[in-house]
């Protein structure tokens, strides 16, 4: 909604100039070894060991690092490209959701390290909502992505872990702040 409320409010003037382009940075994976790497662990696989609970690990680490590579290939791939011909692009997500996203994400020493090194975007937004909304709404719908999946059964997240999400959501605004215009916004 918000991406859409964007366009519509840019369009008199992107229309006028290069035009605009949405982009989604959800999981729909760029890289060859990507594509292989997921059809042996399934969409989400190697990213529920980011929601285990442990302290340090090599594999954690690791998969934060291949994540980097990822969503930075997808970003000069798919992005780049249009911001250097002066079109508005819209992201519906970003590298940053991958710290508010992974519990381990927060406790990672190289996440501290990538995360101020992926390309800084103009605004970042984050929206608010109440947990109640944040569980019932459908995951699987995506403004910009190329592939809409929509599952019979949601895993819903429990009460405890939205909370968590909001609260590394509300850690990466100090992290990002000096790299982005951060908007905070309650959505109902």
């Amino acid at each position: 909604t918000m991406a859409r409320t964007l366009f519509g409010e840019f369009r008199p003037v992107t229309s006028q100039l290069h035009g605009q382009r949405g982009y989604y940075y959800g999981w729909d994976p760029i890289l060859p070894t990507t594509k292989i790497l997921r059809k042996f662990q399934g969409s989400t696989g190697a990213y529920t060991r980011l929601n285990e609970e442990s302290s340090f690990s090599l594999l954690k680490e690791a998969i934060i690092g291949y994540t980097f590579i990822e969503y930075l290939a997808r970003y000069y791939l798919h992005i780049l490209p249009h911001v250097k011909r002066g079109r508005l692009v819209i992201t519906d997500r970003y590298y940053y959701d991958n710290y508010a996203q992974h519990r381990y994400a927060e406790k990672s020493i190289l996440q501290r390290i990538l995360l101020p090194l992926f390309p800084r975007p103009d605004f970042t937004y984050i929206l608010q909502a109440p947990i109640r909304t944040l569980r019932k709404r459908d995951k699987n719908g995506a403004v910009f992505s190329t592939t809409v999946i929509r599952s019979k059964k949601r895993n819903i997240h429990t009460v405890e872990e939205v909370k968590n999400q909001l609260r590394r959501y509300a850690a990466l605004q100090p992290k990002i702040k000096e790299r982005s215009r951060v908007v905070w916004s309650s959505a109902r």
